[in-house]
């Protein structure tokens, strides 16, 4: 039998997961083929059909087998990775996070039941939906039979984000970004750290450090703004280079950024998603990195990542506690 990766995306039908699917498919950073199971909403089979017939004409070499379906129940089996992107109707503006959160953890809440049912134990899962770091305790929560380390969340984009900044400054450059370091929550307290690059000098590198944090915490609400839509296109990227990083050990001394699971370090509290600099071993497991200094300009936006997360895991308890 062809040796297969079984990917399973929620949210299929929705605007960020059609910017992925082509994005995977073309990549293809298994460097295997794929069966994709789509799950979404009930009511959205039709559309699912529809973007099923699209991946079919799209002649993608790497897609043997496409699966739709609006039960969860079926979606989750032999899935290797599992991306979920299941979330309320996208907003046209700017939301408070807590309603988002509200409406999405009774999603992920249902989605991760099922996870726990029928999922490979090994199974890969990158949440992507927001507020994606609580979200991501939502699905630890209810889905305790895959291990945590198999679970991450979407910070990546901040950490694109920085990338595209800092090559933008120094087009001719050759730069060694592989210490950028995101901390914190994915909103607007998170922080970007350079402090262990080396940029090339400038009239005022401090200057472009403080521009490099504002210009972070606020691109994904300057695009909603702009476009009238979440990102979906480089929230797709992200998604994809997540993947891509997790299949690729890191090199000795270097490391990235994941939405992991804290375990208490950096002051963190224990059970909290959050973005940390990660060294990445075989089989997509990661280690933390530890004993890294945080920047005092970036202590302010670390210690309001601290409480948005412990807020959030607050008002989680009370949308669940109120559900039943």
């Amino acid at each position: 039998m062809e040796d297969c990766v079984y990917t399973t995306i929620t949210g299929a039908a929705g605007n960020a997961a059609y910017s992925f699917i082509p994005l995977l498919a073309q990549a293809n950073p298994f460097e295997k083929p794929m069966y994709l199971s789509l799950l979404g909403s009930k009511g959205t089979v039709e559309k699912l059909e529809a973007i099923k017939m699209e991946i079919e004409d799209c002649c993608f070499n790497s897609i043997r087998g496409v699966y739709v379906t609006d039960d969860p129940d079926k979606a989750f089996g032999n899935s290797h990775w599992i991306i979920m992107m299941a979330s309320i109707a996208k907003p046209k503006t700017v939301l408070e996070r807590s309603y988002l959160l509200k409406q999405n953890v009774l999603i992920f809440r249902e989605h991760a039941i099922s996870l726990n049912k029928y999922a490979r134990q090994d199974a890969k899962i990158i949440v992507v939906s927001n507020p994606t770091n609580t979200l991501a305790m939502v699905c630890r929560k209810f889905a305790p039979n895959i291990k945590t380390e198999n679970i991450t969340c979407m910070n990546r984009i901040e950490h694109n984000r920085a990338v595209g900044k800092i090559l933008r400054a120094f087009p001719n450059a050759h730069l060694d970004l592989n210490k950028l370091t995101l901390w914190g929550n994915h909103s607007e307290s998170v922080g970007t750290d350079v402090s262990r690059i080396e940029l090339p000098s400038l009239y005022d590198i401090n200057t472009f450090k403080k521009d490099l944090i504002e210009f972070v915490r606020f691109r994904g609400q300057n695009v909603l703004r702009a476009r009238g839509e979440p990102s979906c296109l480089s929230a797709a990227k992200a998604v994809l280079d997540q993947i891509q990083t997790l299949l690729r050990p890191s090199k000795y001394g270097e490391w990235t950024t994941l939405g992991v699971e804290s375990k208490g370090y950096y002051s963190f509290p224990k059970n909290l998603f959050c973005s940390l600099p990660v060294q990445v071993k075989e089989n997509s497991q990661f280690e933390i990195i530890k004993d890294l200094t945080i920047p005092k300009e970036l202590e302010g936006l670390f210690q309001t990542s601290i409480q948005e997360l412990i807020n959030e895991r607050h008002l989680v308890e009370e949308v669940l506690n109120n559900s039943e």
